[in-house]
């Protein structure tokens, strides 16, 4: 993952550190949902808190950090339904 200072900035304005970014992207069980074309968005437990990590992918094939933020309703619906409420897949 390439970091870059715009994507660090904008998962800190949300409340989310680097530790909280790289817990989510190592996390089991993941929930990993297309946003568009060259945009993913991964949503991991961290913490008690579910957190979704959005990368875009470079011209070079790496992923590159965009923005960090707590999930919202949506995205605890679908882990809910797709986990069970588990946080062990």
């Amino acid at each position: 993952m390439i970091l870059t200072v715009d994507g660090i900035d904008a998962a800190a304005e949300q409340g989310v550190d680097l530790t909280t970014i790289r817990a989510v992207l190592a996390a089991q069980p993941t929930l990993v949902e297309d946003v568009d074309d060259r945009t993913r968005a991964v949503s991991g437990r961290v913490g008690g808190r579910l957190v979704t990590v959005w990368l875009v992918e470079g011209d070079n094939g790496g992923w590159e950090l965009v923005l960090a933020f707590e999930a919202g309703f949506a995205t605890e619906l679908k882990w809910t339904h797709i986990f069970g409420g588990s946080d062990e897949g």
